[in-house]
């Protein structure tokens, strides 16, 4: 069981910085998920782990083990690391057998492959060449090919991006039941928010190349750091805001509540405790704590639907508030169906709390 630990990297090509100071711990035995938007560093920094690149400075360790500094520049084969890249690259003219076991001495080739294809559910198929297995078989070959030299870590760059939608859930989770099993500590690569926070025990999240946010995917959804990190993590409500005490009758524990265009909230501060004093601030409401109705005159926000997605388990709507006909329609998830439909007015009440930071025009008042 290793811990993956980089400590202050940097690596810049040519002008252009792509890791900036960046510091991350993997645990032992988990299966972290590295997310971020294209163009953050992922991948670099998922080949700064495998050997492929040199850090410009800073510190790698596997296990205790330093394989990357100043100093140090152990190559990639000798870093007991797997890596899975996207298109899988497996050998074509080698057929299942030959890809898993490639690079393993050739006494232990016929006992590694039959044990690994057991592993990935592949026992029969091992005289198949690539072009003869679908998608998601290729991607079991490649994780198994990974897995034969009995990594410490296994590197995952966005391995499910090319499978179909509708095998991408199922391989992602027999990669993870896979990967579980054998004990490794892994490392996933992926833009995707869905596939982070459903399959990772933990998110970073690497943004212009630093680590803005660890934490656990139920962490992460409900405190993300910033409003950016907000609406990156799954489907977000950003409303300007008052922060202001709660009233005696309102009671909340943390005793401030925020009024916006669907009322007023219990509130939670994200970092240092707020100021004493009334402030502007940005609020975070998630489509799923809105509460929608067709009811026209009761207690909430009057609204117009503008557009209506039905998804089978739950339909999302654009909602526009009528007090403010010029700010960006809000999202409303509600689950399974519902009668509204575009043009139909309603009401929106919003439920639980919202998470607020300062407003970029903050005032204290």
């Amino acid at each position: 069981m290793s811990d993956v630990v980089a400590t202050d990297l940097y690596k810049r090509f040519g002008d252009h910085s792509v890791i900036r100071g960046l510091s991350l711990t993997v645990r032992a035995g988990s299966f972290t998920a590295l997310l971020g938007p294209s163009g953050a560093g992922k991948t670099t920094l998922l080949r700064l782990l495998a050997g492929f690149d040199r850090p410009d400075s800073g510190t790698i360790t596997v296990a205790g083990r330093t394989i990357a500094d100043d100093r140090t520049h152990v190559p990639p084969e000798r870093r007991r690391i797997g890596y899975v890249s996207q298109e899988g690259s497996l050998f074509p003219h080698l057929n299942v057998a030959g890809n898993i076991a490639f690079g393993l001495p050739r006494a232990a080739r016929r006992a590694a492959a039959a044990e690994l294809l057991e592993l990935v559910g592949l026992t029969g198929l091992e005289k198949r060449y690539p072009h003869q297995l679908s998608g998601g078989q290729q991607q079991r070959v490649a994780l198994a090919r990974a897995l034969a030299i009995k990594p410490d870590v296994v590197l995952l760059d966005e391995p499910f991006a090319s499978l179909d939608a509708h095998l991408r859930a199922g391989i992602r989770d027999e990669t993870r039941r896979i990967l579980m099993s054998a004990g490794t500590t892994t490392l996933l690569v992926t833009h995707n928010q869905d596939e982070a926070l459903s399959t990772a025990d933990m998110v970073a999240v690497l943004r212009d190349g630093e680590i803005v946010q660890l934490a656990t995917p139920d962490d992460l959804y409900a405190g993300p750091l910033d409003a950016t990190l907000a609406a990156f993590v799954g489907d977000a409500n950003l409303l300007d805001g008052l922060l202001e005490p709660a009233s005696a009758s309102e009671g909340h524990r943390n005793g401030r509540v925020v009024t916006t265009a669907l009322g007023r909230l219990p509130a939670r501060w994200h970092g240092q405790p707020p100021p004493a004093s009334r402030c502007q601030v940005t609020a975070l409401v998630r489509p799923e704590q809105i509460a929608v109705t067709a009811t026209k005159h009761a207690m909430g926000s009057l609204g117009r639907v503008i557009q209506r997605g039905y998804h089978g388990h739950d339909t999302v709507l654009r909602v526009q508030i009528a007090s403010q006909p010029n700010s960006p329609p809000l999202l409303v998830r509600t689950l399974g169906s519902t009668d509204l439909t575009p043009g139909d007015s309603c009401t929106l009440t919003a439920q639980g709390v919202a998470l607020v930071w300062p407003h970029p025009d903050d005032e204290v008042r």
